[in-house]
């Protein structure tokens, strides 16, 4: 995991949540008596490469609708924009604007 995160400090967000998910992934495996916590578990969760970007898919195809799923990508589209090197890059928005992408005028009319 070291290795993953290498020099980059920026990178311990990405590891943290990766971390999470291996132990998620753990956990449930663990109630079953599943095996200690390893490198098995950290991998199968994709690692600090993909761990994030599968949940992200996990949590899109999960939303209830078309609707859903159209306003979720307008609001990341929104959120991040591609810097010159391909990296994806965090684009602070107001959540006002965030909410007119989305067609909303407040929460309780994502229902």
């Amino acid at each position: 995991m070291l290795n993953d995160v290498q020099d980059s400090q920026d990178q311990l967000p990405v590891l943290q949540h990766a971390l999470m998910r291996t132990w998620d992934l753990w956990q449930r495996s663990h109630q079953n008596g599943g095996a200690p916590l390893d490198l098995e578990h950290y991998e199968a969760t994709g690692g600090m490469h993909e761990a994030l970007s599968r949940h992200a898919d996990e949590i899109f195809a999960a939303l209830p609708s078309d609707p859903h799923r159209t306003a979720a990508a307008g609001i990341f589209k929104a959120l991040t924009e591609r810097g010159p090197d391909g990296r994806g890059i965090r684009r602070p928005t107001r959540l006002g604007q965030l909410a007119a992408i989305a067609a909303v005028t407040s929460p309780s009319s994502i229902r």
